[in-house]
């Protein structure tokens, strides 16, 4: 998504050390004994998100739906325990690449 290049390079990496993991501890065991997930928080609401709205572009403001007042973003965005439910829950489905919201499960399945 345009403005959020400075994240690109570290969840590509996140996402490469998840997948190089798994295979390699497949040759010790099974998957049952050795579990790699990899999880793709979304958008949560906190001081540092609320302080970057003043230098993203506007681009990224209208995609991810944060083009409106400081109060309503904060009304329609997540919480941090929100996030944290959803990626516990993931797990719990045993889903091996674990998203928090509809756009990341549409942007990972068509990659």
């Amino acid at each position: 998504m345009p403005g959020y290049i400075a994240y690109t390079p570290s969840k590509v990496a996140v996402r490469a050390f998840a997948d190089t993991l798994r295979q390699e501890l497949l040759l010790y065991g099974t998957i049952e004994q050795y579990a790699v997930y990899c999880a793709f928080p979304g958008t949560f609401i906190s001081a540092s998100f609320l302080a970057e709205q003043a230098s993203k572009p506007e681009l990224t403001k209208i995609m991810e739906g944060s083009d409106i007042e400081i109060e309503k973003i904060r009304q329609k965005t997540d919480s941090a325990a929100m996030i944290s439910w959803r990626i516990i829950h993931g797990l719990e489905r045993g889903h091996f690449f674990v998203t928090t919201d509809w756009e990341m499960v549409l942007i990972l399945n068509n990659i």
